[in-house]
């Protein structure tokens, strides 16, 4: 039995369409969303994306949450409110 005969091409496309979504959910999930937090408070993107690879993406976003920003990223912010504070 052909794979791509008439009979069986709704079938495969309908397949191609389940592995390409489940592409997209998985770098959504597992790469996009904890390196975009990780990034954002200052932290590694490729640990927190390789833990969340160990763990889940969830749990790795929840413990994202949990240490919050890193000290660079703190005392980034506290010049830039400096900065701006003193051009006003």
């Amino acid at each position: 039995m052909d794979l791509f005969s008439n009979s069986n091409l709704p079938y495969t496309i309908g397949f191609i369409a389940i592995i390409i979504i489940g592409v997209i959910l998985h770098i959504l999930l597992f790469i996009y969303l904890p390196a975009k937090l990780a990034k954002n408070r200052g932290r590694s993107a490729l640990g927190w994306v390789l833990l969340s690879y160990i763990t889940t993406p969830f749990l790795a976003c929840i413990l994202l949450l949990i240490v919050g920003n890193s000290t660079e990223k703190i005392l980034r912010d506290m010049q830039k409110e400096k900065e701006i504070g003193q051009q006003q």
